[in-house]
């Protein structure tokens, strides 16, 4: 019963919201946007890495908060958890969130990657108290009071993008592209290192069906309006297997490069077993009807 009251300190310091990238507030023709953060929680002394998917509703100044990868102890598993109805103001510069009442969080078990897909179990016994947090100049910080103690995550908003894939075999002089390829990035707070996500990956026409594939920890270093990565040693790429990432040798890349382009472009290459791999593309804004 401890760790889920821990989890639900947690889902209560990620309750926040945010327009995708920098702070103007969604435009109200758009009813519902999704922001991603990933950062780091503390409760009882435990720090862990999460990931929240922030559900603003511009039009009733609302949030809900989807909390994925909470494991409070070695020997907890990874749960998801879920808060609704927090209100939120927002202005030009940042955007303030505040609960003068409990709130009752939801916990479902699932796994480390991806949203909250389960039903979770509303627990009262969780309440959160004092939950008051801000989203401003791309970052999000939340603070709660419960059981626990006090609790505390402070993230960095994911920039999604939208692009093309393109790998040149080895032995081949056709280039063999995916458009509409997504790729998201994870910065680590202090900007040295960053997983990199790629989604609907495919190497070959051949290839039966598209792959999801993770980076993890690539060395990276943050400028003014942007970020380069780079790598020269080889990388094993993680697949998403069920739900779960899985090492894929088969995949194995070498020799990245990329950079980030004041969050608004990136592009990339590196060097794979099965030849040469690109990826271009540009930010974009997720949207919920």
């Amino acid at each position: 019963m401890l760790p889920l009251l821990a989890v639900m300190a947690l889902m209560a310091s990620c309750s926040g919201d945010d327009d995708k990238g920098g702070f103007t507030p969604p435009a109200p023709s758009v009813n519902v946007t999704s922001v991603d953060y990933y950062g780091v929680a503390s409760v009882a002394d435990i720090s862990v890495p999460v990931r929240c998917t922030v559900l603003y509703n511009n039009a009733a100044a609302l949030c809900e908060i989807k909390v994925t990868g909470l494991k409070f102890s070695d020997a907890m598993p990874a749960v998801n958890v879920r808060l609704a109805g927090i209100l939120c103001s927002a202005s030009a510069s940042e955007i303030e969130f505040a609960m003068s009442t409990p709130v009752i969080p939801e916990v479902a078990m699932g796994t480390t990657e991806g949203s909250l897909s389960t039903p979770g179990v509303s627990s009262p016994q969780f309440a959160m108290n004092n939950l008051t947090g801000v989203i401003k100049d791309k970052t999000m910080e939340v603070t709660a009071t419960m059981a626990l103690g006090e609790f505390s995550f402070k993230g960095t908003v994911v920039p999604i993008f939208s692009g093309v894939m393109k790998v040149l075999a080895n032995g081949s002089q056709q280039v063999f592209a995916v458009q509409n390829t997504n790729c998201e990035i994870e910065t680590s707070l202090d900007g040295s290192s960053a997983n990199i996500f790629i989604y609907g990956a495919k190497f070959a026409a051949e290839m039966p069906t598209t792959v999801d594939i993770k980076l993890a920890d690539i060395p990276c270093r943050q400028y003014d309006g942007g970020y380069t990565f780079s790598v020269t040693d080889s990388i094993v790429p993680l697949v998403r297997m069920v739900g779960e990432y899985v090492p894929m040798e088969a995949f194995t890349f070498s020799k990245i490069n990329g950079e980030v382009l004041d969050e608004g472009a990136i592009l990339f290459n590196a060097t794979m077993t099965r030849g040469i791999f690109e990826y271009e593309g540009e930010r974009f804004i997720k949207t919920a009807n």
